[in-house]
């Protein structure tokens, strides 16, 4: 258990305000809401970086018969999406709000994901996974589990912490009891890890 009942208590509370901010993730209860913002995680930001400055540099110092720039299109095109990509991860949040009816994941103000709307009456379960390690590092899918037993993905973090923190506090505020889920990170990290 992560320590989400020891910074404040956000069980299902009618127009209680509070909020705490842990690492790059900030937990608001707004009126009958709970809300998640941390900076958005898509693509590697500093190996985008990376590659933006090896293109531009490759495409403006080097000699270039002028003819040839119809030819290159496609690679200004690449800059362009490289150079949005970049601003996207600097810019961008993902801001997830949790209501008795609805959860909402919206990533703003870039267009980057489409929103997502999840009826909150149809999760049957909240859990984290570990299931891509990008730089070496791992990244945490925090999926709900509808009545249906279809699986969404609700958010990527790249910290344990956060993913337990979102899990637990969905589960809390919409009073879901925990369960162990085939796949879950803790379920890996019992049978892995002795």
């Amino acid at each position: 258990m992560s320590d989400f009942n020891h910074e404040t208590n956000f069980s299902h509370t009618p127009k209680q305000s509070a909020s705490f901010k842990k690492g790059g993730l900030t937990v608001k209860k707004d009126g009958d809401d709970l809300i998640f913002i941390r900076k958005t995680q898509g693509i590697g930001c500093g190996g985008t970086l990376i590659l933006f400055g090896i293109t531009i540099f490759a495409l403006f110092f080097s000699e270039i018969d002028p003819g040839c720039y119809i030819f290159l299109t496609p690679v200004f095109l690449f800059i362009l999406l490289l150079f949005y990509s970049v601003i996207v991860c600097l810019v961008n949040k993902t801001k997830t709000r949790i209501s008795k009816e609805l959860i909402t994941i919206k990533t703003g103000p870039l267009p980057f994901k489409p929103t997502i709307y999840i009826p909150s009456k149809s999760v049957t379960q909240i859990y984290y996974k570990s299931d891509k390690v990008e730089y070496g590092k791992e990244h945490y899918s925090i999926i709900a589990i509808l009545e249906n037993g279809e699986e969404i993905l609700i958010e990527e973090c790249r910290n344990i912490q956060d993913a337990e923190l979102i899990e637990e506090g969905i589960e809390l505020f919409l009073g879901i009891e925990n369960k162990e889920v085939a796949g879950e990170y803790r379920e890996y990290f019992k049978a892995n890890v002795k």
